[in-house]
């Protein structure tokens, strides 16, 4: 069995329980990762980045495109309500 991080080989002790990481660090490494990927779910990322390069000589960097992102944009609640009604309106409306 391989570490679920890292992919290096893992030494299983019979009668044990199996062993999934190498290290504490490939663990917390592991677990930040799918935690990170877990929080990313709902972000529609661009297909097409290009990366920037930066002009050695004169170092400036090339102005930016317009973002591509797409962002949801959530309606505003309205003013008028407070309390419990904006707490329903807030569960209508997510």
């Amino acid at each position: 069995m391989e570490c679920l991080d890292c992919e290096k080989e893992l030494i299983q002790i019979p009668k044990k329980r199996k062993k999934e990481f190498c290290n504490s660090t490939c663990r917390s490494n592991y677990w930040q990762k799918a935690d990170r990927a877990k929080k990313n779910e709902g972000v529609i990322k661009p297909k097409n980045v290009k990366k920037v390069k930066v002009d050695k000589k004169s170092k400036t960097i090339p102005p930016k495109p317009e973002s591509k992102w797409i962002v949801k944009e959530r309606p505003k609640p309205p003013a008028h309500l407070s309390g419990l009604a904006l707490r329903i309106w807030k569960d209508n409306n997510k």
